[in-house]
């Protein structure tokens, strides 16, 4: 399958309005009062907050998993120098409402375990003190040190930052609760990249340089902050010459004095001869195919991981992007036999599936010959897997390429990328059905050239989307192999998780960011841009300006389809907040009719038509039906239904207003109708935000994309919100919550107890709802109170329950496989301690006991399944 070559991408996040605020961007310069304190081995003060550095990028993901410290679970940011873990610690300090001590470990500090963690617990003077742990590292004893604090009854408050220990042991039982934050977590994503550029450096929007840098560098943010020094003041087409430049000039330096120049000279040739393979292993980059050879290069291997240099993954090391490009250079550059050596490696990456990485070993070696066949054989495959310019340079020596239909091949596998090694045929019947999908309705019997298999799957699953059957597209993408590798999986789960969103279901934010920083590892640039705006859809705070961003790349860039699509998720986001604006939906029509998908147009009539339903705005009921007979006309299921809505909404009590028969076709489509069919609203009266509720692993909460500050919460009404949420939305009567609560205290007292935290939790949630309003989060009804969630929120029991639902199904009718990855799906979820900071209360012991059996059974029947 197809995979990336020399180099790949990472990151992620988005600034807010105050990207001063919270996370990180680079590596940035230390503050005025952390350089005062440096060499000291501990930071004294009452609230020792360094400001954070001017030039810095907010990442509300790592702000969230940074959060599990308010639990008492230990965080543990491990990565190489320049991702920017003291960055991330200075500005969440700066965030923290209690007490922050800082202890800053130096190199050659040789303080023992024992007088390190004492020291860590006699800073902890306040139950609110947050105690940050610097360059855990240079302590001899740093992986004890941790493991001591971590696993002890009562761990503190505690942020860690550490290059690599390999000593430090994190599967220990003990350790289950620490959270850590990997250099994979640290990395930037392509469109933080671009608001780094444009927002804090105030460079000229240019989307297709901050993929390029993402590419290059993999969102490594140390040598990010290099090349933007480097370039401050050259002129755009300079700043590019410098990103493309032989040798990665802007970071050799840096890569020198951070990286190579700690290593062995005998370690450092071992990585340079071998820095073309992508993902070496014993096998592929030993001198010799002999057992001792194949020994020392295991050998070799294991010492650049311990370094730090190499993470190991599978059978495979995988190491920094940038500095395998600038191994690359050097060895081309000072070695007489380096032709021989790329030459050599081109057959074991090509076959390993590794098309890229065979073609550019076969670029250094100036095998003509071999390249031109990966490229007349992978054409699309390696376009989209690398920037223009480095596709041009192997375009360049390859020579012309065979004729293709290379507007029908970019509509398919350069945009889309649906397939990885597709044959001119099955391409050609491709682009035809999705030519179908966007000039008229597409009929898959019309279209018998189809491919069949994974592939064919992949292209019907997005016609199934295109019209509106987001339940039978959803199964297809997931029904999609799993086991298979690079961008058709990617597109696979990210049109997956952007069905359920446009079908008004609502996903875990985090999910999303997953999906799409897939799709920007493996590409194509287009299907990232859209994976990018996808995340609006998401009702997430720090996401809202995603896709307006997205659609004014795509202008920008001459990308109709991606701005037309873009255009229209940013309008449906609005619309699925309850903030419908019909002139976003009129200009995502007008965007549609000048790319010429003339198929999608209903689309946004219908959509259009429901914004002013909601609205009560004049005409909407005629503009429904006008909507709904061009659905029908176009076969577009999904979009009548929306219209349908629309007019139920204008026209509650016309003719053929029949909701029973609305609500059967949107189930039979998998369209959540309550998400469309609201009621009127007016403008300014905002919606409720969702929430994001996580009960495994340790009690957490973000409201509207943002974590919520538990510890202000009285702790009683921490105890009822936990309580609430273990019956994932269900009402529990207040007799049942009283008694769990207070066990031994008279029934009137434990009544008062229960008003009370009902009461504060309320004016938590929701702190401007006046006092006689009813309350949208905790409702009183029938004598009992449960947690009732607006749309778009995700809570993990109740993602739990479906999923153990969902497979004891597929255990019933014998589907291996299904029953496998929803095993899988449920494992993710609820893998962990339930509530561990509850402690041994009798109301939650029942509930952990129970899905603590669920996680083994479910571990129990996986590994059945793999010995079969």
């Amino acid at each position: 399958m197809a995979r990336r070559g020399p180099a790949g991408a990472g990151g992620t996040g988005r600034p807010d309005a105050n990207p001063r605020a919270q996370g990180t961007g680079h590596q940035g310069r230390p503050t005025a009062e952390r350089a005062a304190h440096d060499g000291q081995h501990a930071v004294a003060g009452n609230r020792c907050r360094p400001d954070p550095a001017p030039e810095t990028l907010a990442r509300p993901r790592l702000n969230a998993q940074l959060d599990a410290v308010r639990d008492r679970r230990p965080v543990l940011l491990t990565a190489t120098a320049g991702h920017g873990k003291t960055t991330l610690l200075d500005q969440y300090a700066a965030t923290w409402p209690g007490r922050v001590r800082r202890l800053k470990c130096d190199p050659g500090d040789d303080r023992s375990a024992r007088e390190v963690c004492a020291d860590v617990r006699g800073h902890e003077d306040h139950d609110d003190t947050l105690v940050i742990v610097d360059d855990l590292h240079h302590l001899a004893d740093a992986a004890e040190v941790f493991e001591s604090l971590a696993a002890s009854a009562r761990p503190p408050r505690l942020l860690v930052a550490t290059r690599p220990v390999a000593a430090l042991n994190l599967s220990r039982a003990e350790l289950a609760h620490t959270v850590v934050i990997g250099a994979d977590d640290l990395r930037m994503r392509w469109w933080e990249v671009d608001r780094l550029f444009t927002d804090v450096h105030g460079r000229p929007p240019d989307p297709v340089l901050a993929w390029d840098a993402t590419w290059l560098t993999g969102g490594w943010a140390a040598p990010l902050h290099e090349y933007l020094l480097c370039t401050r003041d050259l002129s755009p087409r300079q700043a590019r010459q410098t990103l493309t430049a032989p040798g990665v000039p802007f970071a050799a330096g840096y890569l020198d004095r951070q990286i190579l120049d700690g290593l062995d000279a005998d370690l450092v040739a071992f990585l340079t001869r071998t820095a073309v393979m992508n993902g070496p292993t014993a096998g592929n980059c030993a001198d010799s195919d002999t057992p001792a050879g194949r020994a020392a290069a295991a050998a070799m291997l294991r010492r650049a991981e311990r370094a730090g240099v190499l993470v190991r993954k599978g059978a495979e090391y995988v190491g920094e992007t940038l500095l395998r490009h600038l191994l690359v250079h050097r060895f081309a550059t000072t070695e007489p036999g380096a032709q021989a050596v790329f030459a050599a490696a081109i057959r074991p990456m090509r076959e390993a599936g590794d098309p890229v990485g065979a073609a550019w070993a076969a670029y250094l070696a100036r095998d003509r010959t071999a390249i031109r066949e990966l490229m007349d054989r992978n054409p699309l495959v390696i376009a989209a897997a690398v920037p223009e310019h480095w596709h041009a340079m192997l375009r360049t020596l390859a020579g012309p390429a065979r004729p293709v239909d290379r507007q029908a091949a970019r509509m398919v596998a350069g945009d889309w990328e649906v397939f990885a090694q597709p044959e001119e045929e099955s391409l050609r019947a491709s682009a035809t059905a999705i030519n179908d999908i966007m000039d008229g309705p597409l009929r898959l019997a019309d279209v018998p050239e189809l491919p069949r298999g994974a592939e064919g799957e992949i292209v019907r699953a997005v016609a199934l989307m295109g019209t509106g059957d987001y339940r039978a597209a959803t199964a297809a993408f997931d029904a999609y192999p799993r086991d298979l590798d690079g961008p058709p999986v990617a597109a696979a789960e990210l049109f997956g998780v952007l069905a359920k969103l446009l079908a008004g279901h609502g996903c875990d934010v985090r999910v999303v960011e997953q999906a799409a920083q897939r799709v920007a590892t493996v590409g194509p640039v287009w299907l990232a841009r859209i994976a990018r705006a996808g995340l609006t859809l998401t009702g997430a705070d720090e996401y809202r300006r995603e896709a307006a961003a997205v659609r004014v790349a795509c202008e920008r860039l001459g990308d109709a389809w991606g701005a037309a699509l873009a255009g229209h998720m940013d309008a449906c986001a609005g619309l699925l907040r309850g903030e419908p604006d019909p002139a976003v939906l009129d200009a995502s029509a007008r965007r549609f009719a000048a790319a010429g998908m003339t198929a999608a147009a209903p689309w946004a009539l219908a959509f259009g038509a429901l914004a002013r339903a909601q609205l009560a705005e004049p005409g909407a009921g005629e503009l429904a039906l006008r909507a709904e007979a061009e659905a029908t006309r176009w076969e577009l299921p999904g979009a009548a239904v929306i219209a349908r809505c629309a007019r139920l909404l204008a026209r509650p009590d016309a003719p053929g207003a029949d909701y029973d028969a609305l609500a059967a076709d949107a189930d039979r489509l998998g369209i959540h109708l309550h998400a469309f069919l609201r009621l009127r609203r007016d403008r300014g009266v905002a919606p409720a935000a969702p929430v994001d509720i996580r009960c495994f692993g340790g009690f957490t909460v973000r409201l509207g994309g943002r974590p919520l500050d538990l510890l202000s919460l009285a702790p009683q009404s921490r105890v009822l919100f936990r309580l609430l949420a273990l019956h994932a939305g269900r009402p529990v009567h207040r007799e049942v919550l009283a008694t769990a609560m207070w066990p031994d205290a008279p029934a009137d007292a434990a009544f008062h107890r229960l008003q009370t935290a009902v009461y504060k939790l309320r004016r938590f949630l929701e702190p401007g709802r006046g006092r006689r309003d009813a309350s949208e989060f905790v409702p009183f009804e029938d004598g009992a109170y449960r947690l009732r969630l607006p749309e778009g929120s995700y809570l993990d029991i109740a993602a739990a329950e479906d999923a153990l639902a969902r497979a004891r199904q597929a255990a019933a009718r014998g589907d291996v496989a299904a029953e496998t990855r929803i095993l899988r799906e449920l494992l993710a979820v609820a893998d962990a301690i339930l509530l561990p900071e509850t402690g041994p209360e009798e109301w939650v012991l029942g509930p952990r006991d129970r899905w603590l059996d669920a996680a083994g059974e479910a571990r129990a029947r996986l590994a059945e399944f793999a010995s079969l």
